[in-house]
């Protein structure tokens, strides 16, 4: 049994990002929210920005197909890891129909070897920026954007134009060249026949360097990009501390804020809830508990507060793959109750009416609590870190009768009376030899008319531990395994009674002499 019980698991955190690269002639987009293909320079990502005015003063060239609409806002935490960008809220009646998010100024250079944006969308879109440059207007094939996060980057050199007053006027633009200014706009189409009404957002503009980088930069301004950490932060915190333990051991040493980084990672464990383990509820009706901490506090001056709290029950069988969460097929989430109140609470999640057919079946647990932005009603659910060794589901695993094991409760008749705990005195798994068996058990007896001996079991005990062993050729009346009566007593009245272990290859009767 892995995960099952345990006072105190501190654990890390691992979020894997899968990239999906689609090429267009030297154009990438890259879906998901992790990293670019290629690192950029940010040089927007609208931070600076307090009002809807700011962003139509610097897009201030916004132009829809006619029939169709689109507005420009700002958005607080649509953008790039949850930070603030520039709302784009279209109704496109065609796949012909566009929306063109520009400026009447020259907004960039031509530095770097291309143009990199991020952008989420909430329908198929397609996309493509717009460069003028000496009031030539260069462009390149349009890139097809899924559902969700992507990175769009575009190479200087796969921007072409002619001049519309004289075809011979053809030209690229050409990277690397600071000194160049130009007006960079961004123009979507959708992607389905009959258009599409839906929402982007556009963050983190800049300039792509396609040229190998130092990756121990790209772990600094990950780390940077962090910034103040919430119950909201898991994605930035989690790029960051992937692109950090990428890196070689010279490499960390480069990574300056490499502090920030662990002080977050902390910061966001505090937010997390903290499995205990479980224990068998042997009050009617029977089942299994899971006790969960949490800190009710942690997330205090955040802006986020505590909206609630549970757990995530599966049956191991029907597990297939990934972590276990709220969504996860077949799983039953179930809120909460309170055990313990106090800055740091413990709540209980109990799986009642186990039958004994099922005492062996193992249960996933998975604890969780949803945090809510106190001013936007945003909620965001933030797991237990920790799970069992041998699955990637971050679960704790259990079953009665593992539990039961551990706690050494009977469970063979869940329809008795109540199972009582019990603490060792003797498990003969610090006896080495006969003579010490002998030592313990100095007086072993037996009817005059059978013959018993005894002699140290290496695995026939306890769990396959140790045990004193009793072979007899029969019992005809009695025997007797224990001390004389003039032998000095070395029990005592502790507790509330005598426990013992004891197998048996046939039914016999037994009673406790004191």
């Amino acid at each position: 049994m892995k995960g099952c019980f345990s006072a105190k698991r501190l654990g890390t955190f691992f979020t894997v990002f899968v990239l999906l690269f689609v090429s267009f002639s030297g154009m990438v987009a890259v879906q998901g929210a992790g990293e670019p293909q290629s690192p950029y320079v940010l040089v927007q990502n609208f931070e600076s920005m307090t009002s809807n005015q700011d962003v139509t003063g610097y897009y201030d060239n916004l132009s829809v197909e006619p029939g169709c609409t689109g507005e420009l806002s700002l958005s607080n935490n649509g953008g790039y890891n949850d930070t603030k960008a520039v709302r784009v809220d279209f109704s496109l009646n065609s796949n012909s129909s566009w929306i063109r998010v520009d400026s009447t100024g020259d907004n960039f250079t031509a530095s770097g070897d291309g143009f990199s944006f991020w952008i989420s969308v909430d329908q198929p879109m397609r996309c493509k920026i717009l460069v003028i440059d000496a009031y030539i207007q260069h462009t390149h094939d349009l890139i097809t954007l899924d559902v969700g996060k992507n990175f769009v980057q575009v190479p200087w050199d796969d921007c072409e134009g002619t001049a519309e007053w004289d075809p011979s006027l053809y030209s690229v633009i050409a990277p690397n060249n600071p000194a160049n200014n130009i007006r960079v706009g961004i123009l979507l189409h959708p992607v389905s026949p009959s258009g599409a009404t839906g929402t982007a957002y556009i963050d983190e503009l800049g300039y792509m360097n396609m040229s190998a980088a130092n990756p121990a930069d790209t772990a600094i301004r990950l780390i940077s990009d962090i910034g103040t950490v919430t119950p909201a932060s898991e994605s930035s915190i989690a790029a960051a501390r992937a692109a950090y333990e990428g890196l070689t051991g010279e490499q960390r040493a480069e990574v300056t804020n490499a502090d920030v980084l662990a002080n977050a990672i902390a910061k966001f464990d505090s937010f997390r809830p903290t499995i205990l383990g479980a224990s068998i509820r042997v009050s009617a009706p029977w089942g299994l508990r899971f006790g969960t901490r949490i800190n009710n506090n942690a997330a205090n001056g955040t802006g986020y507060r505590i909206s609630r709290y549970g757990s995530v029950l599966l049956a191991e069988s029907k597990w297939v793959e990934g972590e276990l969460k709220a969504d996860t097929p077949n799983s039953l989430n179930s809120e909460g109750f309170i055990l313990s109140e106090s800055e740091v609470s413990v709540f209980g999640v109990t799986v009642v009416n186990i039958q004994p057919e099922n005492f062996n079946k193992r249960i996933m647990v998975r604890s969780y609590i949803v945090y809510e932005n106190e001013t936007t009603g945003d909620k965001f659910t933030v797991y237990n870190a920790e799970g069992t060794d041998e699955l990637g589901s971050k679960a704790f695993i259990c079953s009665t009768r593992e539990v039961a094991d551990y706690f050494k409760i009977d469970i063979s008749d869940m329809s008795g009376g109540t199972a009582h705990p019990y603490e060792v005195l003797q498990n003969f798994d610090n006896i080495a030899s006969q003579a010490q068996l002998e030592m313990f058990y100095p007086y072993v007896a037996i009817d005059e008319d059978s013959q018993l001996i005894m002699s140290l079991s290496e695995n026939g005990g306890y769990k396959g531990s140790k045990a004193a062993k009793f072979e007899y050729t029969r019992i005809a009346w009695w025997s007797n395994i224990g001390d004389p009566f003039s032998s000095t007593n070395r029990y005592h009245a502790i507790g509330d009674g005598f426990s013992f272990w004891i197998n048996t290859d046939r039914a016999v009767r037994v009673r406790l002499d004191v």
